[in-house]
């Protein structure tokens, strides 16, 4: 029987891919006046096509980081900040953004042991609020996370949302993660296909495994997606192709898809 403790909604960011393609040198500026020889990513953009014109809006994403090089802040176009605590093992202990309307959403995350990096749960909430709001509880096989349960508070009571069961490869990519209700409904699925290449978004911070999805916690390029859906609807699939500079990170990559209808996003990475 599994602790009830209060469930993070899933903020599912859809990132994946097909055919790689080498290229000796990167086709884009890192805007910094240098070349693109480190591999620590500072910024990443995301332009947005309708098929019938340029791209032209664009998301740009900030990452700062500490002196051990460990991720603590994101900025994304049109939101505010994200902040992540660290202990002295670099294990994120906390994340804080602030909402519309000027309330702060928390996340506290709690490990297995003292110095264990595992995930035990989560407990999120609102600083406005007297009580959490939601938790995750997490389950492992084989080192790896196997299953997250999710849990809603709600008028002083938690209720058991659904959960999730996931699998990996043996490089630590996740490769499969399917939802299911509180009943054991399965409601949605996605398979995941990899290249070879270190993945720049990578995080080993399994505590962001739900709200950043798996193009951060896969040490590896996402190449494609499949989706799989309940009640007999189609699936359908989203492919990236990546181009590549002398230390093998991306500088450039497009996504494409039913997934997404007619829509392409090109992206273009900058490290230092």
């Amino acid at each position: 029987m599994k602790k009830l403790l209060p469930f993070i909604p899933l903020f599912f960011v859809i990132y994946f891919t097909s055919c790689q393609r080498e290229v000796s040198q990167p086709e884009v500026s890192n805007g910094m006046g240098d070349s693109l020889t480190g591999n620590l990513l500072v910024r990443s953009v995301s332009l947005w096509s309708d098929g019938t014109t340029p791209a032209a809006d664009s998301i740009v994403t900030e990452y700062t980081y500490n002196d051990s090089g460990r991720l603590v802040k994101k900025e994304v176009t049109g939101q505010h900040p994200i902040h992540y605590r660290r202990d002295a093992q670099q294990r994120i202990t906390g994340i804080t953004a602030v909402l519309p309307g000027g309330d702060t959403a928390y996340t506290k995350v709690f490990y297995t042991g003292a110095t264990s990096t595992q995930v035990a749960y989560l407990l999120h909430g609102k600083f406005s609020a007297a009580t959490p709001l939601d938790s995750i509880v997490y389950t492992y096989a084989g080192g790896h996370v196997s299953n997250t349960y999710l849990y809603i508070y709600s008028s002083g009571t938690v209720q058991f949302s659904g959960f999730q069961k996931w699998q990996f490869d043996a490089q630590g990519n996740v490769t499969q993660s399917r939802q299911y209700t509180s009943d054991s409904t399965f409601n949605i699925g996605y398979t995941f296909e990899y290249d070879g290449k270190a993945n720049p978004l990578y995080s080993a911070d399994d505590a962001r495994l739900q709200d950043e999805w798996g193009y951060t916690c896969s040490p590896n390029n996402i190449i494609k997606q499949n989706n799989e859906y309940s009640g007999g609807m189609p699936g359908d699939y989203v492919t990236y192709t990546y181009l590549y500079n002398s230390n093998n990170a991306p500088v450039t990559g497009q996504h494409i898809g039913p997934a997404i209808g007619s829509q392409t996003e090109a992206l273009r990475f900058y490290y230092r």
